[in-house]
């Protein structure tokens, strides 16, 4: 009876939820992404749409919303494919739900919630330059880009800002990068074995 309280307890909390979808939350999950894809080029601005002119903190939300996305449906998909024998060994040697998330699922995923990370970088410079273009602000790389054109239109400025920005999201991929392969050196190894 308190063996079967102990289990009801490991897979009833929040942890526990949260490491092991069904396959029907799965589904739901899935379907998410594919309801609700991701827009990093600012398409879908809210400022855009709407005849009523919306708030800045509005505005920022979105663009929030906009570059976590990669990083959710990275960990999302990297908690789906952890090895369900390793986390059971775990299991099987007593170890409760967050222990396994703590031990198993986490190190397992963390490869590929780090690549959602880079990708939201690089997602995030989209996002806020576009922003700056279509709504304003007072500085920044978009605003730069706008009073180019604006009474005339320098085309060559307009090409060194673009030429920076690029070269800004080169930079911050490549550290981002680096950063990955220094902390998991393991998993580079083992996917350049592969190929």
């Amino acid at each position: 009876m308190a063996r079967r309280a102990r289990a009801r307890g490991a897979r009833g909390g929040p942890a526990g939820r949260a490491a092991r979808l069904g396959p029907a939350a799965r589904h739901r999950v899935a379907g998410l992404g594919r309801a609700a894809p991701p827009d990093p080029v600012g398409r879908a601005h809210p400022a855009r749409h709407h005849p009523v002119r919306r708030s800045a903190a509005d505005e920022d939300v979105a663009d929030l919303l906009r570059v976590l996305w990669p990083i959710l449906i990275n960990t999302l998909y990297a908690l789906r494919d952890v090895d369900p024998v390793a986390k059971e060994t775990l299991r099987s040697f007593g170890f409760g739900t967050p222990s396994v998330l703590w031990r198993v699922s986490l190190p397992s995923a963390a490869p590929f919630i780090v690549t959602g990370v880079r990708i939201a970088a690089s997602v995030a410079l989209v996002v806020v330059i576009s922003t700056e273009l279509f709504a304003g602000g007072w500085d920044g790389i978009g605003i730069y880009l706008s009073d180019t054109q604006s009474g005339g239109g320098r085309t060559d400025l307009l090409l060194a800002g673009a030429f920076w920005a690029g070269l800004l999201g080169l930079l911050a991929n490549g550290l981002l990068l680096a950063i990955e392969r220094i902390a998991f050196r393991w998993n580079t190894a083992r996917v350049e074995g592969v190929s």
